[in-house]
């Protein structure tokens, strides 16, 4: 029966994962997705120590926005995204992969959408063995600006604050996905199984 055969499949990232908490021997390396069916935000800090616990031990690389236009057919756009993402990965070779946990919308068809574009990231991801971290909005945002609720705009000023970054033409989407890199960090600094 199939469905007592995948209660034992193992998870092949875990001995990675790990041994990445374990044993680390080189900072974090940490790409932050927002993923969106339209924009998906790209962030890429590194840690500037071994053991990183604060936002001032990390470096931002890079922030930017992945686009689709609107007319590209979603399964097109589906497909777009995962081979950019795959190959900035392979690209950037990061050690550590962070993105938001899905919320569910008022509209389906949008949660839908946004669900094959997290799917084709999150193959992407493990195409490359890279550990991944899910992180939920609020926690992201009480991370970054001790309040589980806060706006955009409030994230956006506090990671100016946190990382002397300034996000000015920089996207929501792109800010965002800063946040949530920075989020992972932190987490990982402190020691926590974020995992999935």
């Amino acid at each position: 029966m199939i469905i007592s055969q995948l209660r034992f499949l193992e998870d092949p990232m875990w001995a990675e994962r790990k041994n990445f908490l374990s044993g680390r021997t080189e900072p974090p390396r940490i790409i932050g997705i927002d993923p969106g069916s339209q924009h998906s935000g790209i962030a890429y800090i590194v840690g500037k120590s071994l053991y990183p616990f604060s936002p001032k031990d990390f470096k931002v690389i890079d922030v930017f926005a992945l686009s689709s236009k609107e007319k590209v057919p979603l399964n097109k756009r589906v497909s777009l995204f995962h081979t950019a993402v795959y190959e900035l990965l392979l690209e950037l070779k990061p050690n550590l992969c962070a993105l938001e946990t899905c919320f569910l919308g008022k509209n389906p068809q949008s949660a839908l959408k946004l669900g094959m574009v997290r799917g084709a990231i999150i193959s992407a991801i493990y195409r490359l063995n890279i550990p991944l971290y899910e992180l939920a909005p609020t926690k992201i945002k009480k991370i970054v600006t001790g309040n589980g609720r806060a706006k955009k705009d409030e994230v956006a000023l506090a990671l100016k604050r946190l990382l002397n970054f300034d996000s000015t033409g920089v996207s929501y989407d792109a800010s965002d996905a800063l946040a949530i890199a920075l989020s992972c960090g932190l987490e990982v600094g402190s020691g926590e199984q974020l995992f999935n």
